[in-house]
Formats: structure tokens, sequence, C-alpha cells
């Protein structure tokens, strides 16, 4: 065992995160370049407004280690927060919220572990005399109690029985281990699991797809929360406890996942390959009548007809391959 000590600070437009840690390893096996990584990471790319989130992350990425001390401070145009922790206990937590506008606050807590709260709420006239006001005042209240409970018992992510299928089934249909800190994931995880559900292989938990953005894409947003929480984890070698599949399912995710990377390989995009596939399934699936032409399907998903007509021949040729 040896004590690790990090200490992370990156300056934003209008404000700044910081993040201190001090804690021991607990076996000689840490990958300390892997957490070096993801805490650049977890500092540069992610949004730090959420301070649940923001321990979550940094617990889940250190989860290997003992944790001592853990500080987290986060500041915009919008206000602070500051957590700090000791011996995974929280010792102190502080936030202010700014006024619309304003260059005052419009309230500040203070939490203490020996002293409790206190609370300095800067309300108007109106957020004692009217309904409405009274209402946002109780509630901003509310919700700052919560988020202190919350902060109490907030722990690393671990792995439930979902996560461990998604995984899996991302290994048999990539052929590769998953990396949920990649900016690509998000796309690879949503397109297969909307291609998969086309030959009957899916979640525990029934996934709803629906067309999203500008592009129209299938997106289940239960999907993207599950994949978002497990961006910590970054690049998934090996799991506890693996979930095995049964030998049709193994071998239809297989099958599938060979014919989709075979059609996309030589793609200028393989993004945007798997998005086309995604798309024309989806949209012959779920939006258009059965016996819709190439024609609808083309001006349906906006893609040309000769990316219509190969996804559809992908999808004939996982058939004829998954009946032999």
């Amino acid at each position: 065992m040896r004590s690790i000590n990090i200490s992370k600070t990156l300056n934003l437009a209008k404000g700044r995160i910081e993040v201190r840690y001090n804690g021991i390893t607990t076996n000689d096996h840490i990958d300390l370049e892997k957490i070096e990584k993801l805490l650049d990471d977890f500092i540069t790319n992610h949004s730090h407004n959420r301070m649940i989130e923001n321990v979550s992350i940094v617990r889940t990425i250190l989860k290997d280690c003992e944790e001592k001390e853990l500080d987290i401070y986060y500041q915009d145009e919008h206000g602070l927060e500051f957590v700090k922790y000791d011996n995974f206990n929280l010792l102190f937590y502080e936030k202010s919220k700014r006024e619309e506008n304003k260059d005052s606050d419009r309230y500040k807590i203070t939490y203490d572990a020996t002293s409790g709260i206190k609370l300095d709420y800067n309300n108007n006239k109106n957020d004692v005399t009217d309904y409405p006001g009274i209402q946002l005042v109780s509630k901003e209240i509310t919700e700052i109690v919560k988020q202190i409970y919350y902060l109490e018992n907030t722990k690393a992510v671990t792995l439930d029985i979902n996560d461990k299928e998604l995984i899996e089934i991302y290994k048999l249909f990539y052929d590769e281990t998953p990396d949920f800190s990649s900016k690509d994931i998000n796309i690879k995880v949503q397109t297969m699991m909307s291609i998969l559900v086309e030959f009957g292989i899916s979640l525990n938990d029934d996934y709803d797809f629906s067309l999203c953005g500008k592009e129209n894409i299938p997106v289940s947003l239960d999907l993207k929360q599950r994949v978002n929480k497990l961006y910590p984890l970054g690049k998934i070698d090996s799991i506890e406890d693996s979930v095995k599949f049964g030998d049709e399912s193994k071998r239809t995710i297989k099958v599938v996942g060979e014919c989709v990377r075979g059609a996309i390989s030589n793609a200028k995009s393989q993004n945007e390959a798997l998005i086309t596939i995604s798309k024309v399934i989806h949209a012959g699936r779920y939006c258009l009548a059965s016996d819709s032409d190439i024609e609808k399907l083309s001006e349906f998903t906006e893609r040309n007809t000769d990316e219509v007509a190969s996804s559809i021949k992908l999808v004939k040729r996982i058939e004829n391959k998954i009946n032999k």
C-alpha cells in the first residue's frame, strides 16, 4: 500500500472546478495511469454542475483506493458548491445560488458535521406574500436538504445485472471491450441495441427507442442514462460474475455483430454507417407501413436509396445466416 495524492484544477470561462483527493492504494495492481487519464478527462470534458454526480464519478474512478480526504469545488455564473469528506464521511458542504441578473446570492447554505445546517435566504417580499413565492422557497429548501442527504450517501458506481449484460453484448457484437469514457460510446451502444432488437435481442430492462435530434436517430433515453452512469469506469477489460448468455442468443449477437462490422468496415465514417443501418431498421419496423418501398424509406430516413438498399440487404443477409 502507498499513499495517493491528487490535485486537479481547471479554470473555466466563468468559473472553476477543483478536485483534491488523498487516499491509500489497496493493492499493487492498481492502474494509476488509467486513473490519471480518467480524472483528466472528467475535469476537462465532463459537465460539473451536479455535485452528487461529481462525487460519484471521482469515487468510481478511485474505487480501488481507500479514501481518506476528498474535496470538490465547482463555481460558475449560477453559484458555487463545495463538498468536503473525511474518511468517506461528509464533513462540510456549502452551496450558494446567484439571483438572476444580479450580483447577490439568492441563498447560501452551509452544512457542518458538528453544528448542522445554516441557511441564509435573501428572499424578497413576493417570496412570503404570495403563494407561488412561498411554494418556490419551500421547494428550494427541500431540494437543498435532500442534496445534503444524498451527498452523505454517495458511493462509487457498481455494476448491476443489466450493466453486465450490456458489457457482454458489446463484447460479442463489436469483438472488443467497451470504453465508456470514449466520445463514441453512446452512438455505438445505441445503434447496437436498436439493431439487435430487430433480431430479438434486448436487455432485461426494455428500452423504448424514439427518434431524437436533427437527424432523427433512434435513441433510448434510459439506455443513454445507463451508458453515462458507466462513464467513470472507462475501459472495462473484465468484470466479476460476468453474465453468460444462452448459446442461441450468443450466436445471434455474434452473427449480427460480424455482419454489421463487415458492412461498415470500409465506410468513411463508421459511426454514420451504424446510424444509417439503425435508422433504416427502426423506420421499417416502427415508423412506416410494412410494405414501404426503398423510396419511402429513403425519404423518411434522409438517406440515399443506395444506403437504404444496402441496409435492407444486410438485414436479409443476417436473417439467412442466423437461420442456417
